[in-house]
């Protein structure tokens, strides 16, 4: 019990500690992105160079030279090809970028704190071709098991110039909000319910 007589100044009150605000993306970079709410969202790779954006989906918005020091490296392997697409729950961001077999391939990046840059994490979508065999993957992002969080599906293929089709990987991947993949069950998901973008003419 504090007894103050004459001229005596009470103890300035001490004030409760405030709780640092989480690191996030730079304002200026993450505005490049389109926010989107994923109830399933099918995410595959145009073959040739972009000529008519309006045609693809994921066309997205160039990411000028300015922000690149906020880009790991993995993501800064073709400097002059990457395009800001969407921001999803989980913080989850989607990012299309080239190289020289794939003019068009989708990755999935998060936020790293520790670095403070744009993380790229998986690889989505991509098709290219080789030696008259070309190679496709698609994902969708989706929440499976109804937890809030969303999931990923991964298939890919093989296909022949002559319409020769052989089926590859069908695998489910969940997290729990960190960005953190591991196998799932492949029953979360109905096979035959995911299929391919078809870009290659038949017949």
């Amino acid at each position: 019990m504090l007894v103050c007589w004459s001229g005596c100044t009470p103890p300035a009150a001490e004030k409760a500690p405030q709780e640092e605000s989480a690191p996030m993306l730079d304002e200026s970079l993450s505005a490049l992105f389109k926010d989107i709410i994923v109830v399933k969202m099918h995410l595959f790779s145009a073959m040739d160079k972009l000529d008519d954006e309006e045609a693809y989906p994921y066309a997205g918005t160039p990411i000028p030279a300015e922000h690149h020091a906020l880009l790991d490296e993995e993501l800064l392997k073709h400097p002059d090809a990457l395009w800001a697409c969407y921001k999803t729950q989980d913080d989850f961001y989607i990012i299309r970028t080239a190289g020289p077999q794939m003019p068009n391939q989708l990755v999935l990046c998060r936020f790293d704190p520790a670095s403070g840059k744009l993380k790229k994490i998986r690889d989505l979508s991509s098709t290219w071709c080789e030696n008259d065999v070309c190679h496709q993957q698609d994902a969708w992002l989706a929440d499976l098991d109804l937890d809030q969080h969303l999931e990923l599906i991964i298939r890919t293929r093989m296909m022949s110039y002559d319409g020769q089709t052989k089926e590859g990987e069908f695998q489910v991947f969940t997290q729990n909000g960190d960005g953190n993949f591991q196998p799932g069950k492949a029953d979360l998901a109905v096979k035959e319910t995911y299929v391919f973008h078809e870009w290659m003419e038949k017949g």
